[in-house]
């Protein structure tokens, strides 16, 4: 039987190959010259294989979410969406079966980095792209 971390890399060559003909693809028959690739944001599973390839063979920008994320996000992980189900099973949204809020919501989103237990807010997309800006114009000479 093949274990969980063998399947993951499996898996991460298969996306990462996938990636990579697919740039092939669009340098021979499209003419693009630079493409940008994000890997993941810091969700504990980074595709290894990315520093495998030579990526600058094919004139590709390997972004860094996760270093990204990681550089902004520093004190800032309380979310702004809160489930208060008393059975601990409630999540941001969710309402019983009066319609009353199982949840909380804070005062201002801009103030904080995650929406809920998972996902960024929309500020905090904006601290990481500006963050991935200057890398990205250098890259495609803009």
């Amino acid at each position: 039987m093949i274990d969980d971390g063998m399947q993951m890399r499996a898996l991460v060559g298969q996306v990462t190959d996938a990636i990579v003909e697919s740039v092939k693809e669009l340098e021979g028959s499209q003419g693009v010259s630079k493409v940008v690739v994000n890997s993941l944001p810091p969700i504990g599973c980074q595709p290894f294989r990315a520093s495998v390839y030579n990526y600058a063979h094919y004139d590709v920008m390997l972004l860094d979410i996760h270093a990204a994320f990681a550089d902004v996000a520093r004190d800032r992980y309380s979310p702004c969406c809160v489930g208060t189900s008393i059975t601990g099973d409630g999540y941001c949204g969710q309402v019983d079966g009066n319609g009353n809020a199982l949840y909380t919501l804070c005062t201002d989103p801009a103030n904080y980095f995650y929406w809920d237990y998972l996902h960024p807010t929309q500020a905090a997309w904006e601290a990481v792209m500006d963050n991935l800006q200057p890398d990205i114009q250098d890259f495609l000479g803009i």
